[in-house]
Formats: structure tokens, sequence, C-alpha cells
């Protein structure tokens, strides 16, 4: 390709329909920025040159043109052409993005949602409210083109008027602490109370009772006596000491009324001496 270039940059002048240039015409395309075309040189000549192509790169060439000489001369780095038209440099990447509006509810408001690849952020031209419409647009990382062979991407949304059939809605209600659903929007046609009773996970702690304890009644027991005796350790015996009092005074009488018959032996044999 060098050769030809160096054939076509000779000073002698040459038939138009015959000779033939290879240079590099510029798309204007971000992806595919340059083609490398060969053509012969009239075609060249009035599709690039006289067209005012400045951004494309070529050899200076001389040719005869009906009887006349025509001398253009050479555009960008020639070793550009040699090269094919590639640069060193690297060519951008393609990002990709979507964008979805989420439509308002009864209980959300109007959103939406945003993802892609090679993307560094995503700005609106206005707050997303039901029934307005706005425009996303996506910004791709330094180095990504989208297909559109722009650094950007507009996403227009337009976003229905709220739902209009949602009844009243209570407060948000907490049930109770323990519960799993403290704090949620009572659902539409439901009372506080049937709503936290049907959605209640947590069993309440059982309640505390106090017992005021009675006054204590004063109980007479009758003491069992332990009988202690050698070998044995604390033996309980029946309650006796009635009967042994009663026995302690019979053997007591018998003792007076022996003593007495004694002393009526005494005085009698006294009395015979």
């Amino acid at each position: 390709m060098s050769s030809g270039v160096a054939l076509m940059v000779t000073a002698t002048p040459a038939n138009a329909a015959a000779q033939k240039i290879t240079f590099c015409h510029s798309t204007a395309s971000k992806s595919n920025p340059w083609n490398l075309i060969t053509t012969s040189v009239n075609a060249f000549y009035v599709g690039h040159v006289l067209a005012d192509h400045t951004s494309d790169v070529y050899p200076g060439v001389t040719f005869v043109k009906a009887g006349k000489t025509i001398v253009v001369a050479a555009q960008g780095d020639p070793d550009f052409i040699a090269n094919g038209c590639e640069s060193s440099e690297p060519q951008p990447g393609l990002a990709t993005a979507t964008v979805t509006p989420d439509q308002a509810t009864c209980t959300d408001e109007a959103s939406y949602t945003a993802s892609g690849e090679h993307v560094s952020n995503f700005t609106e031209s206005a707050d997303p409210a039901a029934g307005t419409s706005i425009v996303v647009t996506a910004h791709a990382v330094q180095g990504f083109l989208f297909a559109n062979e722009s650094a950007t991407q507009d996403f227009p949304l337009t976003f229905d008027p709220a739902p209009t059939n949602c009844g009243s809605v209570d407060a948000p209600k907490v049930c109770g602490q323990g519960t799993d659903h403290a704090g949620q929007v009572i659902p539409a046609g439901e009372t506080a109370s049937t709503f936290c009773n049907d959605k209640k996970t947590v069993v309440d702690a059982p309640k505390t009772t106090t017992k005021t304890k009675a006054k204590a009644e004063t109980e007479t027991a009758a003491v069992t006596p332990t009988v202690v005796e050698a070998g044995l350790t604390s033996v309980s015996t029946k309650d006796r000491r009635g009967e042994q009092g009663l026995a302690l005074m019979v053997a007591g009488m018998v003792m007076l009324m022996g003593a007495g018959g004694l002393g009526l032996r005494l005085r009698g044999a006294a009395s015979r001496i």
C-alpha cells in the first residue's frame, strides 16, 4: 500500500481515468470513524476534494482532467493511510442502558428503574410524578459510547395519572411492640384493629398477677416427745404423760397405806415390851 501511495505522489501528470488513489475517508462516526477507500483519482477528486471533505486523509496527487493539469496537495498523516486508517488509540467500547417507568399506585409514588453496563450515572430532567413526562439521560463511562455513537442516551418517560379508586387509607399504625408489621400502612378496607389482630405474630408476654398472702392463722400443734435411749437416735413415741401421772398417784397412795400399816405394827410391838 505504501508503494502505491509513492506512485501516486509523482510529479508527472497522469490520466485521471487510469490513475488510482487509496485514502482514508472520515465517516464522522465515533464507533467506525474511518473507511479505507481505493478509487479512481477522478472519483476521489469530485467526491472528496471538491466536496470539501476536510477530515479525509489522503496523499498528494497530480493528474490531467479535460486537458487541464490538477494538483492536489496531501492532507493528513500518510503513515495513517499505510496503517489501514487504524489508530493506535483504542476504539470506544459499547455502553448499554435501560430505563423503565414505575407507575404510581395507591401506596407508592411514580418512579423509574434504571440499569446499564459501562454507565457512570443517570440524570433526570425533573422529578418523576404521576401525570407528568420527564427525560432520563444515561451517561457512559469514559472510553465507551452508546449505540447512537454518543456518550449519552436519552429515555423519555411518561407517567400515568395517579389512581383514584384506592379508597381511604388510614395513617400508619403500630400494632404493638414485638410485631413484625409495626408501622405498616393499614390496607384499604381493613380497620386498624382487624389488621393488627390478623397480622400479629408475636404472642404477648403473660400478665403478672400479684397475690396478697392471707394472714397466717395460729395453730396449736401437739408436741410429740422424743425418747432417747442408749444406742438409739430420736424415736418418737406416743404421749403417755396422763397414764404415767395416774400410775404415780396410785403408787403413792399404796406407799402411804403401807407406811400406815407398818406404823401400827411397830406401836403394838412396843406396847408388848
